[in-house]
């Protein structure tokens, strides 16, 4: 399944709003984990306003735009 989602970084030169992600069943299980793992997070602290989460696992693709 293919899945496009918005994007956010501190660079605005950056030039991407979206990502095309791959989405398979073995990342879309990990995805779940870390989801309940952030839920649980939520159930032991009432006070958690905010929790975060990054992965550095990215593959760049870029394109050549002829004209």
């Amino acid at each position: 399944m293919k899945l496009i989602s918005l994007v956010s970084g501190g660079d605005d030169g950056f030039g991407c709003d979206y990502v095309l992600v791959n989405l398979t069943s073995n990342l879309a299980q990990l995805a779940c984990r870390r989801v309940a793992m952030l839920k649980e997070q939520k159930h032991m602290d009432d006070s958690l306003v905010e929790s975060y989460f990054w992965d550095a696992h990215v593959e760049y693709v870029s394109r050549i735009m002829q004209g």
